[in-house]
């Protein structure tokens, strides 16, 4: 098993064109977007008009939205070519990446797919899986 260094950043092209560059999140970091979002769920923040609060879909999709809005608000440290409604450029922050993952539900799942890739240990090709012993 090859672990990636979980200090680094690493930038990530979104479907909308705008890169942004990620900070890997360690495990302490990603339960906390996960704690978050799951709270936010809970409580009801932001549910979009028509969704039914018992529909057990509905509540899995705003709680993954939710998730992606989080993982952008702890993930993104820098990006380029982002502009607010007026075209001037959008500090990066972390509620305006949050906003981002809002607004652009693509690039929110993006943002969460590649965390999730520098999360998750790499396994090599020609190595064991395993707790590295081998058997005769």
């Amino acid at each position: 098993m090859r672990l990636i260094e979980t200090a680094a950043t690493f930038d990530e092209t979104l479907p909308s064109g705008v890169t942004v560059t990620l900070r890997s999140l360690s495990g302490p970091l990603y339960q906390a977007a996960r704690m978050a979002a799951a709270t936010r769920a809970r409580d009801g923040e932001a549910w979009p008009e028509g969704l039914d609060r018992t529909n057990e879909a509905h509540r899995l999709g705003v709680g993954l939205a939710m998730l992606n809005e989080e993982l952008a608000r702890l993930g993104v440290v820098g990006w380029s070519d982002v502009e607010d409604a007026d075209g001037a450029p959008l500090d990066c922050t972390p509620d305006n990446a949050a906003r981002l993952a809002h607004a652009m539900p693509h690039d929110g799942a993006a943002i969460h797919a590649a965390v999730t890739r520098r999360v998750a240990p790499s396994i090599a090709e020609d190595e064991d899986e395993g707790n590295g012993s081998r058997q005769p």
